[in-house]
């Protein structure tokens, strides 16, 4: 008799899209995600119940890479702007809005990205992430 595979747990996640600020350099800007500022907001992140957290960075030279290709798209059809990505997998909003009201999180991480990064203009993003092709193999497809 075969045994059920356990169903994956479903966690909301919750990307937050940021600018670096106007007087950042990319490389400044990379730097300061990669080592300061997962250095300060990792162990908060994790004390919060954040099952997973990544930053997805979008300098222009990688953006770069693909902007040819956007003129063939369809009208309307733009590149994104932003400078990073930091992605959230929740089990409830209420953890996030936890590590959010966190004073530790205000004191170590707040305060310290308004020199990299623009806080006034900020876009972001939830829902259910679901995969369907895995290691260039096909998955959950009913």
């Amino acid at each position: 008799m075969a045994s059920a595979v356990p169903k994956a747990e479903r966690l909301l996640k919750i990307c937050v899209n940021h600018y670096k600020a106007p007087t950042c350099s990319d490389a400044d800007f990379e730097k300061f995600m990669t080592t300061s500022h997962i250095q300060a907001a990792a162990g908060i992140i994790a004390r919060h119940g954040i099952v997973r957290y990544a930053q997805y960075l979008t300098p222009l030279e990688a953006r770069n890479i693909f902007a040819p290709d956007i003129t063939a798209m369809p009208p309307g059809w733009m590149l994104s702007s932003y400078d990073a990505q930091t992605q959230y997998y929740v089990r409830s909003a209420d953890d996030l809005r936890g590590l959010l009201m966190d004073p530790e999180w205000h004191e170590k991480v707040g305060k310290v990205e308004t020199e990299y990064t623009n806080v006034g203009d900020v876009m972001i993003l939830v829902g259910w992430e679901t995969v369907y092709i895995e290691e260039e193999e096909v998955v959950n497809v009913p």
